[in-house]
């Protein structure tokens, strides 16, 4: 049972790693740094994606793209429903002793993920291209002229990916603290 609780604790270490990221305005403002978007609206376009993100709409973008993104925000909220359900049953099923106990586990668990994730991050490109391949099945490589790539072209997804990769590992090390913490 304690494998079971780490493996679900990680799934929800690696969705509360990811799924708050994609919606902050600190990664599009790195990522737009680090790519010299010239993209004159683009903090407003911004705001319409993570507000898309939520139910609003897209108007700024072209069909192909609108039709991308539409299956990104499916896959992002069917992350938030996963975190959701998974924090739910944790929360109602697990004694806290036992929760506790298994942190430690969970941080190793935590920290072969983040080191897996980075030697394939190594390798961004086939990374990226397997991940698309794999959760997507509409038209995902825009030509450079389109918005998707004039925004979030280049390193854009990179800082996003190492962003991530930090808070999972610092996740890790939260659950030593706590673990190391419940013990006295």
């Amino acid at each position: 049972m304690k494998i079971i609780l780490s493996f679900l604790l990680v799934v929800v270490a690696v969705l509360a790693a990811i799924i708050p990221l994609f919606t902050h305005p600190l990664l599009y403002s790195i990522g737009y740094a680090v790519n010299d978007v010239q993209v004159e609206n683009k903090f407003e376009v911004t705001r319409e994606v993570t507000k898309f993100f939520s139910g609003g709409e897209l108007t700024s973008f072209s069909e192909v793209e609108r039709v991308h993104l539409e299956e990104v925000r499916s896959v992002y909220t069917t992350g938030r429903i996963i975190l959701a359900a998974l924090l739910l049953f944790i929360i109602l099923n697990i004694k806290k002793k036992f929760l506790f106990s298994s942190l430690r586990q969970t941080s190793v668990f935590i920290f072969v993920l983040a080191g897996v994730l980075f030697v394939l991050g190594l390798n961004w490109s086939w990374f990226f291209t397997q991940f698309h391949q794999v959760l997507f099945s509409s038209q995902w490589m825009f030509s450079f002229d389109t918005l998707s790539i004039q925004l979030w072209g280049g390193n854009f997804f990179v800082v996003g990916a190492i962003l991530a990769w930090l808070q999972l590992v610092q996740i890790g090390f939260v659950c030593i603290g706590i673990e190391s913490i419940s013990r006295q």
